[in-house]
């Protein structure tokens, strides 16, 4: 709120948005929907992306770089674990990788 107030136009918050805290779901804890709304009510420029296209960041960030008058806010939606598919969409805040999970994560990385 006072970065909107004081119209801080130098100021970038990139929000990855994954669908998951700690614990469990957004959805399930306590949900923040609709999150580019909420930022937007406190006086933030606000862009929805997908957070895993590098083209879509710069454009964002090219965004928020002409917004002087007030700070943005760039929501990226973004896939938990994106690029392992059987850890895709899993909760895995708090796990030990075994070491076959582990040799399997390299593995779809590489």
């Amino acid at each position: 709120m006072a970065a909107a107030h004081y119209k801080v136009g130098n100021l970038v918050a990139i929000v990855d948005h994954n669908k998951f805290q700690s614990c469990d779901t957004v959805e399930n804890q306590i949900n923040l929907m609709p999150l580019s709304e909420k930022w937007q009510a406190f006086g933030w420029d606000t862009t929805e992306i997908d957070g895993h296209s590098f083209l879509e960041i710069l454009g964002a960030l090219e965004k928020a770089d002409k917004a002087k008058d007030r700070p943005s806010a760039i929501i990226a939606h973004t896939t938990k674990c994106k690029g392992v598919p059987s850890f895709e969409h899993k909760n895995l805040h708090f796990c030990t990788l075994s070491d076959e999970m582990y040799a399997e994560a390299i593995e779809a990385l590489k």
